[in-house]
């Protein structure tokens, strides 16, 4: 492409950091530049890439402190595009870069040497739409079994049956120079395959995670996911958007609050719905108390993986206090439905302030406990000090989030910088940072989280006044033709929800950017030269919820 072909469209006048950046977009020779309203999409500049300028713009963005949100497909029937969003992990703004290729010559150039975290958004994109990506060290199934021949996602896709070779064999995949040592002995080594799940307790959820072994060594393995797919991205194409609320409280049923506001949040940044102030102080409460009792699970599961019961019956105790106060006010302990677009479903319950204070009083009492009986405890120092180390740069190119970003020093949180509620804005807290980036660092973070939250939830009380609890909504829910995305902070970081809407009461294509896929995916380069016991200490403290990383 040549500098004649670049164009640049500017809806509104840019500030000296976007003509900044208009100018390195330009100099890239990206076509359809544009300047967007990020508060109407949820992007700030557009552009289009075609094999040639893609490696070049992803590698300009990286150099300039932009990392990968995420990769997603979308079948333009006939045409296929793919869609890469990079944003800062600092003041900054969200880049939105189309490639587009025809279904019959599907190719794209991999970015995987400039971001390793593009591995698995790739291959996802690989298994639900067919697109190839040229140079991908290892474009197998991701979500699919590894004989299947359609792409879901793709709309002329109504079913098809999965038949399973008679003479199937599965591959282990691993790392091949590793593999090659297999049967290879002496008189002191042997190496050999290892499974790690999907039935083993400490992979909390259906994973397999496949180990390449020399005595008590780990000398590389690869995650198998796909075990509990439900096609929650397809089916959402056959729903009304007021019918998809219920799949968001099932792809994380631990902070299922957290997932219905994110959805809210993407359906009336589409409309202009404006939810009430009793309503965001309402939000703000109850999700922030889905923050405390997601970190509580992780925190009982964490130390049963590393072999202590009694801060497991401790946490669970503590966030049943949570799910009662959920049950009253919801309808519902975890599949709550309860965050809709304009608001809540309805109204909390008469005593629901004095609850939740009593419930504060209870924690901040408890919370100390649970310093003095973790995380001072020497064994428990000793299995994750050290261990399973994320560097700054690591974070960054691999595209985690959450707490598992801010343990590696990133001071970056969603409630803050892209702030979702203004109330995040208005109300006294702190985001959490530990530089270390090993399994205790991490766990430092959402110990200390869980305390910041409670501040939170103390302020939105206070802030809860008299007046509507819900906007007024259409009866016939429609969103006008574009493509939007927002973002909201869940305990387990960055949950994206990127929309194309083409006028009607079902989307065209509803993806949805979850935590855990990238923060999973970081678990394969940290467990190389590890013990196998250290693995276990190194999933716990990533954190993840495996049916949201299949969906």
């Amino acid at each position: 492409m040549s500098d004649s072909e670049t164009t640049v469209a500017l809806e509104i006048k840019p500030t000296a950091y976007q003509q900044q950046l208009l100018d390195l977009l330009s100099s890239l020779h990206l076509a359809g530049i544009q300047l967007s309203d990020f508060s109407k999409t949820g992007v700030d500049f557009d552009a289009v890439a075609n094999s040639e300028t893609l490696p070049a713009a992803a590698s300009a963005l990286r150099d300039n402190g932009f990392a990968l949100d995420c990769i997603l497909g979308i079948d333009r029937n006939p045409g296929l595009e793919a869609v890469y969003l990079f944003r800062p992990f600092a003041d900054g703004a969200r880049v939105r870069i189309r490639a587009q290729v025809a279904p019959d010559r599907a190719l794209l150039p991999t970015i995987t040497g400039i971001y390793s975290g593009a591995d698995w958004y790739e291959r996802e994109v690989h298994d639900m739409f067919g697109i190839v990506f040229e140079g991908h060290s290892h474009l197998r199934p991701l979500l699919l079994p590894h004989f299947t021949n359609f792409h879901p996602l793709r709309k002329n896709f109504h079913g098809s049956p999965i038949v399973i070779p008679e003479d199937t064999v599965e591959i282990p995949e691993v790392d091949l120079q590793a593999a090659m040592k297999l049967g290879q002995t002496d008189r002191t080594h042997r190496d050999f395959f290892l499974n790690m799940g999907p039935q083993h307790p400490s992979t909390h959820g259906v994973l397999r995670i496949l180990l390449h072994v020399e005595g008590e060594e780990v000398l590389g393995g690869r995650c198998h996911l796909g075990y509990s797919h439900r096609g929650t991205e397809k089916l959402a194409e056959k729903k009304q958007y007021v019918q998809i609320l219920p799949y968001t409280d099932r792809m994380d049923y631990l902070a299922p609050l957290n997932y219905n506001w994110g959805y809210a949040a993407l359906l009336e940044r589409a409309t202009g719905i404006e939810s009430t102030p009793r309503a965001e102080a309402i939000r703000v409460a109850i999700g922030e108390l889905a923050r405390v009792s997601s970190h509580l699970v992780w925190l009982g599961t964490f130390m049963l993986d590393l072999g202590a019961i009694t801060p497991f019956l401790f946490c669970f105790e503590d966030r049943e206090r949570i799910l009662t106060v959920f049950e009253r006010a919801t309808g519902q302990r975890m599949t709550t439905s309860y965050i809709v677009v304009g608001g809540v479903r309805n109204d909390v319950y008469d005593g629901f302030i004095q609850d939740v204070r009593d419930l504060l009083d209870y924690m901040r009492k408890r919370l100390p406990e649970y310093d003095r009986l973790v995380m001072t405890n020497e064994i428990f120092l000793q299995r994750t000090r050290g261990v399973g180390v994320i560097t700054a740069q690591q974070a960054r190119d691999q595209g985690v989030t959450g707490p598992v970003l801010r343990g590696s020093g990133v001071d970056f949180d969603l409630r803050r910088d892209e702030p979702y509620c203004p109330l995040y804005q208005e109300l006294k807290w702190n985001v959490v940072v530990e530089q270390e980036g090993d399994c205790l660092a991490r766990s430092r973070v959402r110990m200390r989280e869980m305390d910041e939250s409670l501040n939170l939830i103390e302020q939105a009380l206070e802030r809860i006044e008299e007046g509507p609890y819900r906007a007024k909504i259409p009866r016939n829910f429609k969103v006008n033709a574009g493509e939007y995305y927002s973002a909201t902070e869940g305990p387990r970081g960055m949950v994206g929800w990127y929309l194309v809407a083409d006028g009607s009461m079902t989307p065209y294509r509803l993806k949805v950017r979850v935590p855990s896929f990238p923060n999973l995916q970081v678990v394969e380069s940290l467990i190389p030269h590890s013990r196998v016991a250290d693995v276990v200490a190194i999933l716990g403290s990533v954190d993840v919820v495996i049916p949201e990383i299949d969906r």
